[in-house]
């Protein structure tokens, strides 16, 4: 339940914890009684790890703001908007419409499937559309787009293309069932 990453101990010098490593994490009162009745609540279902989650109730029962970084570690610091989200299944939604369309034309010629494969995101320019795509896929969605290379990591930059296809796939008359000129416009 707790995880193997997370019973790692980190050791790290505390005296430099906190706004040069990310930030200091404030918490209302009632966000830290919430989490304290949370980790209250995981010391008695989950005793393997009940004396870890009784030290973090303990430091959020008592305002110990150090250790909240400690508890927050495996909690990404940035968000994402639900704009980026959204792109991101903009983009699994076209590549869908593209596969099934180039799947059912009765002539295919001209039309690249190279070209209409979905490839992925870049893992060092575009990791947090990666990652929200592997948590996507996780879930069984947008299965049919395959996995090329096994983790979806194009090794290039992807999103201004993408940006393009979008704008051009959005001008289809039937936005769900591509032609062959659809497709040709889109994947240009």
């Amino acid at each position: 339940m707790f995880g193997q990453t997370a019973i790692s101990v980190r050791i790290q010098d505390r005296r430099k914890v906190g706004p040069s490593q990310g930030g200091a994490i404030k918490l209302s009162r009632f966000e830290r009684l919430v989490l304290t009745n949370q980790y209250s609540i995981l010391e008695k279902v989950d005793p393997e790890y009940a004396e870890h989650y009784g030290r973090y109730r303990e430091a959020l029962q008592q305002g110990y703001e150090l250790e909240y970084q400690d508890i927050a570690h495996l909690i990404d610091e940035h968000t994402r908007a639900e704009d980026d989200c959204r792109f991101v299944m903009d983009v699994l939604d076209m590549h869908r419409v593209l596969h099934f369309s180039y799947r059912d034309l009765k002539d295919k010629s001209g039309v690249d499937p190279d070209q209409i494969a979905f490839r992925g995101f870049d893992g060092n320019n575009e990791a947090a559309q990666l990652r929200y795509m592997r948590y996507l896929r996780a879930q069984d969605k947008w299965q049919e787009l395959g996995d090329p290379g096994g983790d979806f990591n194009s090794h290039m930059p992807t999103l201004g293309r993408y940006r393009e296809m979008l704008k051009r796939w959005k001008q289809s008359k039937d936005e769900s069932r591509l032609t062959k000129e659809d497709i040709l416009r889109i994947t240009a």
